[in-house]
């Protein structure tokens, strides 16, 4: 957005960085020693990557990715035919790694997993795409853990604790994210560092919170998922409920990701299953994929099955039984 929309919104926008928040007092300090004092507010501070610690690892061409300057650093340094190691098997990791294949780099994935996303995605999803990305020349490395990224003034290599060196020009560091709440340290927070909301995004008396920093209840759950299209929809309920109202989380959570010119849409939210099926095939899209416990639909996964997720993630919103939804994905697709 640019300033002209902001003031046409009557938005007034303060540069800074939050020292420490009183909550009680409904007050934020900030590093500048100004203090504001709210009758609202919500925190939105996303998460910061995690760093390595690492000999090494701060090589000028060793980066993270989080923000668009982090991307535009990461595009000014590279070229077609360098070597680029990329460190964990997240998504940012993943994807980045499909990304710079395309821009004609030599990529290698040192993955904590042998199969990529199976936590979310289950084993046959993940070797999917674990295969896509082979099939489009990605090496994957299982075995082994960094130990140093070598190099003088520039990255030469990483040195694996199984004695391996994976010749390298940059490194990118794809390891997860923090929540990025360290100057709420009067408030209470969970093992992961989050912030627990109740169903309307509140933390504590006037102050909400959402995206990768809250932890919230859902299906009788709590859980912290990271994605900007939740983010989006949570600080929507938190708006409405800053101004009075009484919204609560009601919608199905939804994501995607994108490899090599596919994009994978996963709906709901399934930590266990017991039951998985498949209508067509994971490595050759269009496929949709169903995960159940108890006869109920917890988790869809798709590729090019649009008709039928828009129709999932208006059903799911209540308990949707196993035999329902193949019935409901036979009659749109």
């Amino acid at each position: 957005r640019d300033e002209e929309f902001y003031r046409e919104q009557r938005i007034e926008r303060l540069q800074g960085e939050v020292a420490s928040l009183d909550a009680p007092n409904r007050t934020l300090r900030l590093t500048d020693g100004q203090s504001l004092t709210y009758d609202a507010a919500l925190l939105a501070t996303g998460g910061v990557p995690n760093q390595l610690t690492l000999p090494g690892a701060d090589l000028p061409q060793v980066f993270v990715l989080r923000s668009k300057v982090h991307a535009q650093q990461i595009l000014d340094s590279v070229s077609a035919g360098q070597r680029v190691v990329i460190i964990g098997d997240s998504f940012i990791a993943m994807e980045s790694a499909s990304s710079l294949r395309q821009l004609g780099l030599d990529v290698t994935v040192l993955a904590r997993h042998e199969v990529p996303f199976a936590k979310q995605f289950g084993d046959t999803i993940g070797k999917a795409i674990r295969a896509r990305h082979e099939a489009n020349g990605v090496v994957f490395h299982t075995r082994g853990n960094a130990l140093q990224i070598e190099g003088a003034d520039k990255v030469e290599a990483v040195r694996l604790d199984n004695g391996q060196r994976l010749p390298a020009d940059l490194v990118l560091v794809g390891v997860g994210v923090t929540p990025a709440t360290a100057a709420f340290t009067g408030l209470a927070k969970e093992q992961d560092h989050s912030l627990r909301v109740d169903g309307g995004m509140r933390v504590a008396d006037g102050l909400w919170a959402a995206g990768d920093i809250a932890t919230f209840p859902l299906n009788n759950q709590l859980v912290r998922i990271e994605h900007w299209r939740l983010a989006q929809q949570q600080a929507r309920i938190a708006a409405a409920n800053m101004l009075g109202g009484d919204e609560h989380y009601l919608d199905v959570p939804f994501f995607w990701t994108w490899h090599f010119g596919k994009t994978y849409d996963y709906l709901g939210h399934a930590e266990a299953w017991d039951e998985v099926e498949f209508n067509g095939d994971p490595y050759d899209p269009p496929f949709i994929g169903l995960f159940g416990k108890n006869g109920v639909v917890s988790a869809a996964v798709a590729c090019e099955m649009d008709r039928a997720m828009a129709m999932l993630a208006e059903r799911m919103k209540q308990p949707l039984p196993w035999e329902e939804a193949w019935r409901l994905i036979r009659e749109v697709t």
